[in-house]
């Protein structure tokens, strides 16, 4: 119970799943922005999850999205992720845990 005796809400109670999309990019195109973008306000609108950004490599870029069930998260982003070329083929993983955990991986 934490102060004025309200209970608190406690974020170790169950792992967060993860989806991780590795894009092949070289170089990145500008529509990637667009896309960052696009997929923030539908997950800032959703009760799914959070995108938590991405990491950009030599010629790759990851986008990390978390939540408490991965496929319900990769069924929110699904339609967006399908409506960029550059996402074609991209590698997709549902991670149902932290890492380590058992994952599904597949191409988009």
């Amino acid at each position: 119970m934490g102060l004025f005796g309200k209970l608190e809400k406690n974020t170790h109670a169950s792992p967060k799943e993860c989806v991780l999309v590795f894009l092949h990019a070289d170089p990145l195109p500008d529509e990637f922005w667009t896309l960052q973008d696009k997929l923030y306000e539908v997950m800032d609108n959703s009760n799914v999850g959070e995108f938590d950004g991405n990491e950009i490599g030599k010629g790759t870029a990851t986008l990390f999205f978390y939540g408490p069930d991965a496929n319900q998260l990769f069924r929110g982003v699904e339609p967006i992720l399908k409506g960029y070329p550059m996402c074609r083929n991209a590698r997709v993983v549902l991670r149902k845990g932290g890492p380590g955990s058992r994952q599904t991986e597949f191409q988009l």
